[in-house]
C-alpha cells in the first residue's frame, strides 16, 4: 500500500507534459480528418509542451494545435484525442461538440535545414503550401522621374499576410539589365532575402499559425547615373514583436555594378564593422563625423520623449545616396522606432570626410 501511495504521489507531481509523452510524438504527417486530406506537424515548445499545427491540403491555412492533457485543442473548439499510434502512424478522434470525425495520420520524413529547424518550421510541413509565384507589372503611382515598372510577386491565396515587390527599369543605360537582374527576387527559393517561407515556418513553430511578411524595393534615380535602392523589410516571424528596418543598395548605372555606399566615406571618418560590408549602408562614424551628423538632425520643438537624446548617442547610422549629398538615418531600438528621421548632408558638408571614391561620385552628381 504504501508503495502504490508513493506511486501515486510521485505522478500528481509530474509536469502535464510528462503525460503528453506517453501518447503525441514530434514530427510531420500526412492523412486524413474524416475524408479531407490534412497535413499536421507537432513538436515541444522551449518549456516541453506539445503544440503544433495542421491545414487542409483543400484550404491551405494553417490551424494552431496545443495540448493540453493529453488530448490537442484547435482554435475553435475541436478536440483531437489520440487513440492509438502504430509505429508512427496515429489515429483516433476529432470532435467538436456533437460532430466527430476518425483522424488517420502517416509520418513525413522531414529533414533540418538548420540545426534549429523543428517540424513545423521545416519545409516539408509548408511544402504543399508553396505555389508558383505569379509577377505581375505595374506603373508607378505619382509621377515618375525616371521609366521603370512595379514588380509585384504573387505568392497565393494560402498567405494572404505576405507581400513582396521589386521593381524593373526600362532600360536606358548600359548599366540598367545587369541592375534588374541584382533586383529581381525568388520568393521560393530558401535562404533568399525573399524567402517567406523561413518567417512563415518559425511563426508556426512558434505559435502555430502564420506570420507576416513583407519586403518592398523601391528605386530612386540619382543624378550623375547612380541608383539608391529602398529596401523596406517588415516581419513577425514568432520572435517578441513585429520589426521592421530600411536598408539601401547603391548602383552604378553606366556599369550595373552595386557598390558599399560606405566607400565613399574616409576610413578616417569610419570604424571597421565587422561582418560582410561589400554592399553595406551602415556606418559607425568617427566622433567628429558623429557630431556632424546630429547638427544637421532635425530637432523636435517639443521632445517630450527624449528623441533628440537618442539620437545623438545612436552609435550606428544607415546612409543613402541624395542628389546632393548622403542621409544619414540612425539606427535606433525597436522601442524608439518614432523617434526615427533622416540628417541630410551635402557634399560640400561632408567634403572633409569623403574618400577618392567619394569625391568622383560626388562630382558625377554635381557637375550635372
Amino acid at each position: 500500500m504504501r508503495r502504490l501511495l508513493a506511486t501515486l504521489v510521485a505522478l500528481c507531481l509530474l509536469p502535464a507534459s510528462a503525460f503528453a509523452r506517453s501518447g503525441w510524438p514530434e514530427g510531420v504527417w500526412r492523412g486524413t480528418l474524416g475524408t479531407a486530406p490534412i497535413q499536421v506537424c507537432l513538436e515541444r515548445n522551449g518549456l516541453d509542451e506539445l503544440q503544433g499545427s495542421y491545414f487542409y491540403l483543400k484550404h491551405l491555412r494553417p490551424i494552431a494545435l496545443r495540448i493540453e492533457g493529453n488530448v490537442l485543442h484547435e482554435e475553435g473548439g475541436a478536440v483531437w484525442t489520440l487513440r492509438k499510434g502504430a509505429g508512427a502512424s496515429l489515429e483516433g478522434t476529432w470532435q467538436q461538440a456533437k460532430r466527430a470525425l476518425p483522424f488517420r495520420l502517416a509520418p513525413m520524413a522531414w529533414r533540418p535545414a538548420q540545426t534549429w529547424d523543428s517540424p513545423c518550421g521545416s519545409r516539408a510541413f509548408i511544402a504543399p503550401r508553396l505555389k508558383p509565384i505569379t509577377i505581375s507589372r505595374r506603373a508607378p503611382q505619382g509621377k515618375a522621374r525616371f521609366a521603370y515598372d512595379e514588380l509585384h510577386y504573387d505568392v497565393g491565396a494560402a498567405f494572404d499576410s505576405v507581400q513582396i515587390a521589386s521593381f524593373a527599369l526600362k532600360p536606358q543605360l548600359p548599366g540598367d539589365a545587369a541592375i534588374n537582374a541584382a533586383v529581381a527576387l525568388e520568393p521560393l527559393k530558401p535562404g533568399s532575402v525573399a524567402d517567406f517561407a523561413e518567417c512563415m515556418g518559425g511563426n508556426l513553430s512558434s505559435l502555430g499559425t502564420d506570420g507576416d511578411f513583407s519586403l518592398i524595393l523601391t528605386p530612386n534615380a540619382i543624378l550623375g547615373d547612380f541608383l539608391t535602392v529602398a529596401v523596406l523589410q517588415g516581419y513577425f516571424c514568432g520572435g517578441p514583436h513585429p520589426d521592421a528596418v530600411t536598408t539601401y543598395r547603391t548602383f552604378d548605372r553606366r556599369t550595373g555594378k552595386e557598390f558599399a555606399l560606405t566607400d565613399w566615406l574616409a576610413s578616417s571618418a569610419r570604424q571597421p564593422i565587422d561582418g560582410d560590408t561589400s554592399a553595406s549602408s551602415l556606418v559607425q562614424p568617427t566622433e567628429a563625423l558623429r557630431k556632424l551628423i546630429v547638427a544637421h538632425f532635425p530637432r523636435p520643438t517639443d521632445d517630450t520623449d527624449g528623441c533628440f537624446d537618442l539620437v545623438a548617442s545612436a552609435e550606428f547610422w544607415t546612409i543613402s545616396l541624395t542628389s546632393e549629398g548622403l542621409a544619414f538615418e540612425p539606427s535606433l531600438p525597436h522601442t524608439a522606432a518614432a523617434c526615427g528621421d533622416v540628417a541630410p548632408l551635402t557634399f560640400s558638408a561632408l567634403a572633409p570626410y569623403l574618400s577618392s571614391a567619394g569625391k568622383a561620385g560626388a562630382a558625377r552628381i554635381t557637375r550635372r
